[in-house]
């Protein structure tokens, strides 16, 4: 789901490849320098993504995760090493303060709650900005029930193959 994502937001900020895992495909640094270019504008500069050096890209990376009050579970070195669980933890991180709803300054400001909500123009901005996560989450869903009823086909064939109609014990093998 991390995935999903992370490469949502990276695609938007402009960025070609798609990551597929949190070891080799972020081992540069530049998917994060996109990511939180895309999340954090104001906490990013050109020169995030500008960078050549994958450890001073990695570096500049930590630092603006730091403005984003990100807990460092990484070290520049672990994210140029590609240590999967580490970048993990770091872009849950990440999400955890940046889910994407926060940094879209999403006008208007909500004071008084009943009030602001009767006019139901906030709750159209919400879901506006809610739509391609409720569109992930419903093709990630639809994926997991794909692969379940395909499990419980596969099951169902080998007890028909295994337990013949009309028998209601388990076949017990006959000793020697």
């Amino acid at each position: 789901m991390l995935l999903k994502w992370m490469n949502f937001h990276i695609k938007k900020a402009g960025y070609k490849k798609t990551v597929t895992n949190f070891s080799t495909d972020v081992k540069d640094g530049e998917a994060y320098a996109y990511l939180l270019s895309a999340l954090a504008p104001e906490h990013s500069s050109t020169t995030l993504i500008e960078t050549t050096d994958p450890k001073e890209r990695a570096k500049k990376v930590l630092e603006t995760a730091e403005k984003l009050d990100c807990t460092r579970y990484v070290t520049s070195k672990d994210i140029v090493e590609g240590s999967a669980n580490l970048n993990l933890a770091f872009v849950a991180e990440i999400f955890q303060h940046r889910n994407g709803l926060s940094s879209n300054n999403v006008a208007p400001v909500v004071e008084d709650t009943p009030g602001d909500v009767r006019t139901g123009s906030v709750l159209l901005v919400v879901l506006d900005k809610t739509k391609s996560y409720v569109s992930l989450i419903l093709s990630t869903t639809y994926g997991i029930f794909c692969y379940l009823m395909n499990q419980s086909h596969l099951f169902f064939l080998y007890l028909r193959r295994n337990f013949p109609r009309g028998s209601n014990r388990i076949p017990r093998e006959k000793p020697e």
